[in-house]
């Protein structure tokens, strides 16, 4: 039935139309066929028995008579009265012929055919013939004391009347079918041309043409059903709207958003960089100054004890002074500004390789000098955040940086062979605010970039993908 499925809904209507009309017509032709021939048939016996009983009455008088000759013209006259009458045989109580029609004589045999006595009612012989089957039909005349009326019947005409009147009944079934087929089809292209346009308005509205609407031409189904289209359309055109509004204002508030954590950032490195001065140009030299006067001191004083104190606070201080440098560098790191990024984050690697006891495997390939000031701060800080994490929670015990350039675009990839984060660690800090991993993330996204997150048992890996056309300096147009 694949092929029935395919159809359009006015082909499948007049294919079942058809088929309908065509099985009710073979029904309907063996039924009357039938119905004709047990209807005739009984009518066409009854007829003969009233023939060869007319036949009987009109005879009698002139068997008795013996007048041969009124009795040939009683059986011409009613042989003569119908065309399905082949023959007329009247004969005496003891079987001898009186009369018959027979032009050439008696057909051999003919009188052994019908030969039993009756006295009563009638009896029915078929003879199968050259003209085909012939009823015999033999009634008595004055109870078998006179004679027997014998009439011949031929089917031939009353086959005749059943085909005329089947081929009558094949050409109003015809005409009748033809024109439930045509009305069929108009009707059908009635109900399916609304469908049609509603299919069509359909795929333009799925294309994005939400203006296409459908005539509503009637008020029965179809024509409710084409309204209801109508207004979904509407519909749907008021939830594009509201859709774009929404959409614009939350553009407009990534927008703004992206323009404060921009800010916030640049504020944030600002501060880190005033901290970082203050740390290194005053606090520093204020250290160091108290470094020298403490060693002036103790080489005033000649009380032991007195040179020992002062001694081990200026080893505190000393230790004070290296910490707070390392801070200010932590900070705003000078070998960034200076060398670049790929010598900062392989000098910070060592740093911490030494501080934390962590195996930090740095491979940083690439020309940093193209790279935008915002794009190089940002890689150094989120590389920093990661190592961080790793040495709060991982409990690693190597790690590894890779900064290159991968397909036109800046890769860089932290891992680590630690325990790695859990959804329940993810959810927890996302409750808690500790927006380390989402500061990383947004950092990312506000430069065009890519951030994914990958963990499991064998550690983890955090990865930064930002297009080269974002990554690279853009050109100073008044350097032409």
């Amino acid at each position: 039935m694949k092929w029935f499925a395919g159809l359009s809904i006015h082909k499948k209507i007049i294919s079942v139309t058809i088929s309908s009309i065509i099985l009710l017509s073979l029904l309907m032709g063996l039924l009357v066929w039938n119905s004709l021939e047990t209807a005739l048939a009984g009518q066409f016996e009854k007829r003969g028995v009233e023939i060869a009983t007319r036949l009987a009455s009109l005879s009698s008088e002139h068997i008795l008579f013996n007048d041969p000759f009124a009795l040939y013209e009683v059986a011409n006259e009613v042989k003569s009265s119908s065309e399905d009458i082949r023959y007329i045989l009247i004969t005496d109580h003891l079987g001898h012929v009186l009369a018959h029609t027979f032009p050439g004589g008696l057909p051999t045999g003919i009188l052994a055919i019908n030969e039993q006595r009756i006295t009563l009612d009638f009896n029915i012989e078929s003879l199968d013939t050259d003209e085909g089957l012939v009823l015999d039909i033999m009634v008595p005349i004055e109870y078998g004391k006179v004679g027997y009326a014998r009439v011949g019947l031929s089917e031939l005409y009353i086959r005749s009347l059943i085909q005329e009147k089947l081929q009558a009944v094949f050409l109003i079934t015809l005409l009748v079918c033809s024109l439930a087929v045509f009305l069929t089809a108009r009707m059908t292209a009635y109900i399916t041309r609304p469908l049609t346009s509603l299919a069509h308005a359909a795929k333009e509205i799925a294309d994005g043409n939400l203006s296409s609407r459908v005539a509503v031409r009637s008020d029965d189904e179809v024509g409710r059903l084409t309204a209801s289209f109508n207004n979904m359309a509407d519909s749907l055109i008021r939830t594009s709207q509201e859709k774009d509004e929404l959409l614009a204002a939350l553009q407009e508030k990534e927008r703004l958003r992206d323009i404060l954590f921009h800010k916030l950032i640049t504020a944030q490195e600002d501060e880190r960089k005033r901290i970082s001065r203050e740390l290194h140009d005053e606090t520093s030299q204020a250290l160091t100054s108290l470094i020298v006067s403490m060693r002036l001191l103790a080489d005033e004083t000649d009380d032991p004890q007195m040179q020992e104190t002062i001694r081990q606070i200026r080893e505190i201080t000393v230790r004070i002074l290296n910490d707070v440098r390392n801070l200010a560098v932590e900070l705003r790191p000078p070998v960034l500004d200076d060398l670049g990024l790929c010598a900062a984050m392989q000098k910070y690697a060592d740093q911490y390789q030494d501080r934390f006891g962590i195996t930090v495997s740095c491979t940083t390939d690439l020309d940093d000098s193209i790279l935008d000031s915002q794009v190089v701060l940002t890689l150094y800080r989120i590389m920093q955040e990661c190592l961080t994490n790793i040495a709060r929670h991982s409990g690693a015990k190597n790690a590894r940086v890779l900064l290159e350039m991968q397909d036109s675009c800046l890769v860089l990839v932290v891992s680590d062979d630690g325990k790695g984060i859990n959804q329940e660690a993810l959810n927890r800090a996302r409750n808690e605010s500790r927006i380390g991993l989402y500061g990383m993330q947004e950092r990312t996204e506000l430069l065009g970039g890519s951030f994914y997150l990958a963990s499991g048992n064998s550690g983890t890996t955090v990865t930064i993908i930002i297009p080269s056309q974002q990554a690279v300096r853009k050109e100073d147009p008044s350097h032409d």
